[in-house]
């Protein structure tokens, strides 16, 4: 997982997106989610200006919920801190939501995090 925390410098922020390196995982096809999105809730926001989460997403998350059966998962359970707990904590906060998909397998897991963001009334952009 890389970050870079919110920031008002277009080009550092460019400079860090051109520089993202594709890298999988080494076990199985999902992700343990839960860690970056604990980032994401401890990122200090600033205040006055528009704070944005970008979430480029390449894996579903642990847990049956998240993703076709077809997909290899060690945690088929999940892994760690529930998920829709964690996204409802972003929900709350002053962020606006972006994501970027990679590809397909991600599709289950989106579905289910924007019904919950719109019952908190957030809505995920793609």
């Amino acid at each position: 997982m890389v970050k870079i925390v919110f920031t008002e410098n277009l080009d550092e922020f460019q400079t860090f997106i051109r520089s993202l390196k594709y890298k999988g995982g080494d076990d199985d096809e999902c992700e343990d989610v839960q860690i970056g999105l604990k980032e994401v809730i401890n990122l200090e926001q600033k205040q006055n200006s528009l704070n944005r989460f970008i979430w480029i997403i390449d894996s579903p998350c642990h847990g049956k919920q998240s993703h076709e059966d077809t997909l290899n998962d060690n945690y088929q359970n999940g892994i760690g801190e529930d998920l829709k707990n964690l996204f409802k904590q972003i929900c709350h906060k002053d962020v606006g939501i972006y994501f970027y998909k990679i590809d397909e397998t991600i599709n289950q897991m989106m579905e289910v995090l924007k019904r919950f963001a719109f019952k908190h009334k957030k809505q995920l952009r793609q």
